[in-house]
């Protein structure tokens, strides 16, 4: 996992999924807490960010027990790093996957949804790097983004509305 989350590393491919950038509307003066952010980089304002990942689970490992519940288990993280490469900020998470033995199949036609917020810097170049890692099977994916081309929720909205009305 820790090769997989280097800036500019190739995609680990080892799980499936898709990940969906949104910055806030406003930057923010406070950091989400259990974060892990470098002091001499990260400095207020920062800009929010929300990570959506919609996780096929057909690419995670489960066992099933006598009840016939899958159970799997995933780290997420996040890393803000700079142009240079250095790490301004990371974040990570854990989500244990209990899924009762109809609602899989339909779950693994469609994909788990997962949220995790980061921030960066408000000024600068930014990438965000985006990982997931199978605890069960130590398979890993992860993907970077660069951050600063996102709309925000409200732009979304705004360009939703105004297509709804042509």
């Amino acid at each position: 996992m820790q090769t997989a989350m280097l800036h500019g590393a190739p995609d680990a491919i080892q799980i499936h999924f898709k990940a969906r950038v949104t910055p806030a509307e406003n930057p923010v003066g406070q950091l989400t807490p259990g974060g892990r952010a470098d002091a001499q980089l990260m400095k207020p304002p920062y800009l929010r960010y929300l990570l959506e990942y919609i996780i096929d689970i057909r690419t995670v490992q489960f066992t099933v027990d006598a009840n016939k519940v899958h159970h799997g288990a995933l780290e997420v993280e996040s890393t803000v790093y700079g142009r240079d490469g250095n790490p301004a900020n990371s974040m990570l998470s854990h989500v244990n996957l209990d899924l009762p033995d109809d609602r899989f199949a339909q779950i693994a036609q469609q994909g788990v949804l997962t949220r995790q917020t980061i921030e960066a810097p408000a000024k600068g170049a930014f990438y965000v790097r985006a990982g997931l890692h199978d605890l069960k099977s130590d398979f890993v994916g992860a993907l970077e983004i660069p951050l600063g081309g996102q709309k925000s929720a409200q732009e979304m909205r705004a360009q939703a509305a105004a297509q709804a009305a042509q």
